[in-house]
């Protein structure tokens, strides 16, 4: 079997962005590097990327990474476990460092999702003009 990621656009329009992930873990091991925000089949605007305003989790037995993909993963954000709430946009939000290959996507990656360990993670942003 395979743990249950079920991918939520709420919102995707040509300027902004709001999606969510659910994650029930049933012991088959982590997600690594699972598409969380597919630049290219969403609304950014050609050669842009994605900002991240906000963050919002509920993470319950296990933490998660969040990565901005390019040909080698960097690291947007550390969620750990617990309810949480990250603003970013007060400083213009989390920039794609737009590394070697980047694509847009957003990316995430579970650390120690075990058997019923249940998550969601809530992320809200803007498109960015490269």
């Amino acid at each position: 079997m395979a743990n249950t990621v079920t991918l939520t656009q709420m919102v995707d329009g040509s300027r902004i962005f709001e999606h969510r992930v659910n994650i029930t873990g049933d012991a088959s091991g982590e997600e690594t590097a699972t598409v969380f925000l597919d630049y290219s089949a969403n609304n950014g605007p050609s050669g842009g990327t994605a900002v991240i305003d906000k963050i919002q989790s509920n993470l319950e037995g296990f933490t998660a990474e969040l990565l901005w993909d390019a040909s080698a993963n960097t690291q947007a954000f550390v969620l750990s476990e617990n309810p949480s709430v990250h603003s970013f946009k007060h400083f213009g939000g989390l920039q794609n460092p737009k590394g070697t290959g980047f694509t847009g996507d957003i990316l995430f990656t579970t650390i120690g999702l075990g058997s019923a360990d249940k998550g969601t993670i809530i992320i809200s942003g803007r498109y960015k003009q490269a």
